[in-house]
């Protein structure tokens, strides 16, 4: 009999394995010659279902039997954005250590810091951040982490992306986001995150105000000296 079993919903049996968290049965799979990275459109590989539900070890094995760490499914998503989207911060670490790629974008456009963002997973934002990760990517809506975080009032992850710096309020296309969301499902910001924001942008005036009296300061130096 073929360990490569599929049932009616495109998933083999180390898919399942993988996903209810039996290490054991994912190790006989593989020792039987089952292969690690057949992939269900949207489900994805057993890698992705294993970091999806939160399976450390299951991953770890996946890994060192040598997954592809980077496939996607479908949808444009990888392990680490199953992973990031789920809140489960030491299989984020674990494919980070392993050489995932961290600025990876989905069929939306979104990232793995995008994904934790929505999602309200500071640890994991701060984690993608401490290991490099680009904080401005725009999906295709325009939006980028801090946005989805300040759309759903996470005050820790939007003061964490402001002093991460490049991460200011940037103008999004939000028009055609807007268009496409039912006004029964928009959020209105907190008073706290909004403070934030109004922090930022106060900070951000008065650098450019100071970098225009530099600027005027100078010219007027060079002016003088021309003069001379």
């Amino acid at each position: 009999m073929s360990v490569v079993l599929f049932q009616g919903s495109g998933l083999t049996a180390l898919m399942y394995a993988a996903s209810e968290g039996h290490l054991e049965i994912c190790q006989l799979l593989i020792d039987r010659g089952c292969k690690i990275d057949i992939t269900e459109t949207f489900r994805g590989t057993a890698l992705m279902l294993a970091a999806r539900d939160g399976h450390l070890e299951i991953c770890r094995l996946l890994i060192d039997r040598g997954c592809k760490i980077d496939i996607t499914n479908g949808r444009g998503w990888t392990a680490l954005m199953f992973a990031a989207y789920g809140g489960h911060l030491e299989i984020c670490k674990l494919l980070i250590d392993r050489g995932c790629k961290i600025d990876t974008t989905d069929g939306d456009g979104q990232t793995a810091l995008m994904r934790a963002a929505d999602r309200g997973h500071l640890e994991i934002c701060r984690l993608l951040i401490d290991r490099g990760c680009k904080i401005d990517i725009t999906d295709r809506d325009g939006y980028t982490a801090l946005h989805w975080a300040a759309q759903w009032g996470y005050l820790q992850i939007t003061r964490c992306l402001v002093e991460q710096g490049g991460a200011s309020p940037l103008v999004t296309t939000h028009q055609k986001y807007l268009k496409r969301l039912d006004t029964k499902q928009r959020k209105p910001l907190t008073k706290q995150t909004v403070e934030v924001f109004e922090k930022d942008l106060t900070q951000s005036k008065e650098t450019t105000k100071q970098k225009q009296t530099v600027e005027v300061f100078e010219k007027d130096l060079t002016q003088s000296k021309e003069n001379h």
